[in-house]
């Protein structure tokens, strides 16, 4: 009985010293990882709000550098903390704050950033809080190769921490749970398995290490049998899980690149209008234009470049919506009166271009969401209105064939170019051959998310006649 005794709790021992080893070496990875990410992002802010003081401090030519970011702190930290989802603040090269909108708990650390950062160098902190954490980053700022001061970011990463602390509490959980069973099962054993529990040590000690690939067989069918098949079934399960989770992880990563990715997109497009918005508007505000036909181009430009923004916003709005807007009811479509009553509107627009839009449709029923196709067609025409050249013909083709219905607009053109056709159906991808240059490159985007909720296909095929065809499972 002693024997018994001493060998099962040895046993429990292991494992449970194994298990405390494994949950606390996973959590590090884990927190390591989530705090890389952290850091990444406010780096990337970091690149972002350095344009932002640049451009601020280039509309105030005349003033002291020292004057343009005491005059300018403001209207940075109001701006900053907008577009970014962040708080600023912003100190001269005394230390002095000259604004901010940080939180008041994190006063010291931000003391102790700023201070470091007026060395030269940017520091980042990352700071857990409130069942939260934050990312700190302070950075100097310089005009013309000269420190005016510093400027710190701070951001809550909520989403990000709920989603590693989940992971954290799966993994403890699991090991509970497994190593409890293991840990009875073992009482079961007697004092003849010594040779299957050094194979079971042995075990454990490999899962320490990380290795799971390994097997214990035995032949025995009582206790010892249990224990041993259990053990292989809670070393594979472990192994799952920690796939499971690298594959979340993978998931996680690659949803935070394409985040960061569209946000600098959208950054870069609406960089653009808004420039020329605030140049031409402080200019007109300041009243330091003379000339009529100047104040007239500005006033048209700013016309231009505001609707060219709130087109961009529309189309962004759209994008983000993703599944979370509420879906239109979805019915029996004809297709011939839809696609002919956009072709009648869009005339009007290919008119101006000296198009033509040359149609033969046959109807066919479609299920599906009215608007939404509407608004696919929509892209797609006006696409071919703004890319067509060398011809006045917009070609529009829509038949039935076995099963499906077929869609395929056609129009002249120099060809899409390598580069973008690979990629055409990504955001933000556009030429610059449109005749009004204003493109948000988002159409095609969101005309690839209306055809693929349909359950249908979109594909182009280039070349000098570019032809986008779309198909649908007929009702």
């Amino acid at each position: 009985m002693k024997i018994k005794t001493k060998i099962t709790i040895g046993i429990g021992t292991i494992l449970l010293t194994s298990g405390i080893v494994f949950n606390l070496t996973f959590r590090n990875i884990l927190n390591e990882r989530m705090e890389n990410t952290i850091k990444e992002s406010v780096s990337q802010i970091m690149n972002s709000t350095m344009e932002s003081v640049k451009y601020r401090n280039s509309l105030s030519s005349t003033e002291p550098n020292e004057d343009k970011l005491k005059n300018g702190a403001d209207y940075l930290v109001s701006y900053i903390s907008l577009n970014n989802s962040c708080n600023i603040q912003i100190r001269d090269n005394s230390n002095k704050i000259l604004a901010s909108n940080t939180a008041v708990e994190f006063g010291t650390e931000i003391d102790k950033n700023s201070t470091k950062a007026l060395n030269g160098s940017a520091v980042i902190l990352i700071k857990y809080s409130n069942s939260s954490v934050y990312g700190i980053l302070s950075y100097p700022i310089y005009i013309d190769d000269i420190q005016l001061g510093t400027l710190t970011i701070e951001k809550e990463y909520n989403d990000i921490y709920l989603s590693n602390l989940s992971t954290i509490n799966l993994i403890t959980v699991s090991e509970l749970v497994i190593f409890l069973c293991i840990f009875f099962t073992a009482l079961l054993i007697t004092s003849t398995v010594t040779h299957p529990i050094i194979a079971l040590t042995e075990g454990v000690k490999k899962i320490e290490e990380g290795d799971y690939n390994f097997s214990i067989k035995s032949k025995h069918n009582d206790e010892v049998g249990i224990l041993s098949k259990e053990f292989i079934n809670m070393k594979d399960k472990i192994k799952e899980q920690i796939q499971t989770i690298k594959e979340e992880q993978l998931k996680v990563e690659t949803l935070e690149k394409h985040r960061e990715e569209f946000f600098n997109n959208v950054t870069h497009e609406l960089k653009t209008p808004l420039t020329a918005i605030t140049g031409y508007s402080e200019m007109l505000k300041d009243d330091i234009v003379i000339d009529p036909d100047f104040k007239k181009r500005a006033v048209e430009r700013i016309y231009v470049e505001s609707d060219r923004a709130h087109k961009l916003v529309l189309d962004l709005i759209t994008v983000s919506k993703g599944q979370t807007q509420i879906s239109e009811a979805i019915s029996e479509i004809h297709m011939k009166p839809l696609i002919s009553e956009i072709i009648e509107d869009m005339s009007l627009k290919a008119n101006k271009y000296s198009l033509n839009i040359n149609y033969t449709i046959e109807d066919g029923i479609v299920l599906g969401q009215q608007n939404k196709l509407k608004q696919l067609f929509i892209n797609i025409i006006d696409n071919a209105i703004k890319y067509s050249f060398n011809s006045n013909i917009i070609s529009v083709n829509c038949y039935c064939k076995e099963n499906f219905y077929f869609a395929e607009i056609s129009n002249s053109s120099m060809g899409i170019p390598e580069n973008v056709y690979n990629k055409i159906f990504d955001p933000f991808i556009k030429t610059n051959s449109s005749p009004d240059n204003y493109s948000s490159g988002l159409g095609l985007y969101i005309s690839k998310q209306i055809v693929t909720s349909h359950g249908g296909n979109i594909y182009i095929i280039n070349g000098e006649i570019v032809t986008v065809k779309i198909e649908f499972t007929l009702l």
